[in-house]
């Protein structure tokens, strides 16, 4: 029999999942780890699912410092959402209101809610550290066109909170991402 650790087929669709372990749940927010990886072909499945198990490993294996030092859930959120915007495209899903809007453009309100959550419970210092370490390792041109065109040129750690929320804020509901220098 082929091997089909972390795979599960639904609605002829192979689909990568790695359940999260319990004491870790509500450090990662969910019960499991999910995607899909568009195939109907097992043998295609067993190819595919290499990265995502990877990834969802390390994002395990990070939650579980996150346990042992509460510091570390900052950056944890943060690169969890990074990761999600840079893959993030145009493809329409509901939005909140129950209208389709891209999917990139929930990712980016999803982050600047994320912030100011940050900054009235935690203070703007922390607000900060978390849009830092949003751009820390992150050269896409998706992070690029949150910030805008200054972001090109500007050390992102010299921005402050409300700059960033503004520029974020500014380009929410853009038809196509801003250029940038």
């Amino acid at each position: 029999m082929a091997d089909q650790k972390y795979l599960q087929k639904h609605r002829n669709s192979w689909y990568v999942v790695i359940e999260a372990p319990k004491h870790l749940r509500s450090v990662l927010g969910k019960p499991r780890f999910l995607r899909s990886l568009r195939t109907d072909s097992l043998s295609q499945a067993q190819e595919r699912k290499h990265r995502y198990v990877a990834e969802f490993k390390a994002l395990i294996a990070e939650a579980e410092r996150t346990k042992v030092d509460p510091g570390h859930r900052l950056m944890f959120r943060a690169r969890e959402l990074r990761t999600e915007l840079e893959r993030a495209d145009d493809t329409p899903v509901l939005g909140p209101e129950g209208k389709p809007v891209p999917r990139s453009e929930l990712v980016k309100v999803l982050i600047i809610d994320e912030a100011s959550q940050i900054r009235d419970f935690d203070g703007e210092l922390k607000a900060d550290q978390f849009y830092a370490a949003l751009w820390a390792t992150t050269t896409s041109f998706a992070m690029r066109s949150i910030a805008g065109p200054e972001s090109a040129t500007d050390a992102p750690r010299e921005r402050s909170f409300k700059g960033a929320l503004s520029s974020m804020i500014s380009c929410i509901g853009q038809d196509r991402a801003r250029p940038f220098g």
